[in-house]
């Protein structure tokens, strides 16, 4: 890369940073093409994405974001995870995390300002996502109109039937 490629990288990542919610830095060690191509594939399934780069690069990105508090944890192989959705980029690389063996290792995040450790990613990802969130709010706001609805329709089914025993009598 020269100089010019390394700024628009930079640039580019430093966009879809500060437009995210949350970032958690992974280390991969010993993780073949395939299994970073489909933890790629899951991550973009989740509306997230996953940026393998130099550290050095990574550091400078990250400055003047929410994230810049992790520039000391990009040490080694490390790579970038992020999204809008802190539930779904956690609970993804928590999940490929247990199939690798070690060879992905979640180091750290930041969640809305706060810092989170290995413990704190791996607590988000057993939260439910924010779409099983927005289907239970609306069940729960939907449950009373059903049942009132239902109580309304059971009043004149009842005096049907009654009207009906006296008719057939």
């Amino acid at each position: 890369m020269d100089k010019k490629e390394k700024q628009l990288f930079i640039d580019d990542l430093h966009a879809s940073l500060s437009a995210s919610e949350i970032a958690v830095v992974v280390k991969q060690n010993g993780l073949t093409v395939s299994e970073s191509n489909s933890l790629r594939k899951k991550l973009f399934e989740a509306n997230a994405n996953y940026k393998v780069t130099k550290n050095t690069l990574a550091k400078i990105a990250i400055r003047g974001t929410q994230f810049d508090v992790l520039e000391n944890d990009f040490s080694g192989p490390t790579a970038i995870a992020f999204s809008k959705d802190p539930v779904a980029v956690a609970k993804v690389i928590c999940e490929f995390a247990k199939k690798t063996d070690g060879r992905l290792d979640v180091v750290s995040g930041v969640y809305s300002g706060s810092v989170l450790s290995r413990d704190g990613v791996v607590s988000l990802s057993t939260l439910p996502s924010l779409d099983e969130l927005k289907s239970k709010l609306i069940a729960i706001i939907m449950t009373p109109a059903q049942n009132v609805f239902s109580c309304v329709r059971g009043v004149p089914e009842k005096l049907a039937r009654v009207v009906n025993e006296y008719a057939k009598k």
